[in-house]
């Protein structure tokens, strides 16, 4: 009888976290933050401004594919007849950003990671400004820092032997507009 209990307490227990908007919440945006640190940081989550990934890599991506498949089907435990207005609001988020991300990997753009609009090449210039989300007030945040700029010789390495892959598979952007990504 005790180990039916047990069993029934267990299997409970984890029913409750299925379809949890706000332990889902909370898991995905601690996954996202690891998955971003430099989003992180803009978020002021401090515990990844040390850290920079290759976001054009294939690895990435894989892990990339691997968050949206989780959190996709983690959203459809939940039952959104029940939420709050807060936490509709959240899950649509969710949801949403979940879409755009796996179109997104359809899509070849990783053989493109520096252009004119956005990108790790932009937001480490002006991150490096000391005007912009990375802190620089203590002797640790200089040393994050600097973590993140050795990891951004290495990412510059990545992105031209993911854009030379883009030239072979006429993946580029307009040459004008590489001219003035450079300037």
């Amino acid at each position: 009888m005790a180990i039916l209990l047990t069993i029934f307490l267990t299997g409970c227990k984890s029913e409750d976290k299925n379809g949890d908007i706000k332990a889902i919440t909370k898991t995905y945006f601690e996954d996202k933050n690891a998955l971003n640190p430099l989003d992180a940081t803009q978020n002021g989550q401090s515990q990844f401004n040390d850290q920079l990934v290759f976001e054009m890599t294939d690895s990435h991506r894989k892990k990339q594919a691997e968050f949206y498949t989780k959190y996709e089907n983690q959203l459809t435990t939940v039952d959104t007849t029940s939420l709050s207005e807060e936490e509709k609001n959240s899950y649509d988020i969710m949801a949403w950003e979940i879409a755009v991300g796996k179109e997104m990997l359809q899509q070849n753009a990783n053989l493109m990671p520096i252009h004119q609009f956005w990108g790790t090449h932009l937001t480490m210039g002006q991150y490096a400004s000391a005007e912009s989300a990375q802190p620089f007030k203590t002797e640790k945040d200089y040393q994050n820092f600097l973590k993140r700029m050795d990891a951004y010789t290495v990412w510059l390495d990545s992105a031209m032997v993911y854009m030379k892959k883009g030239i072979k598979e006429k993946v580029v952007i307009p040459r004008v507009l590489a001219e003035k990504s450079v300037q």
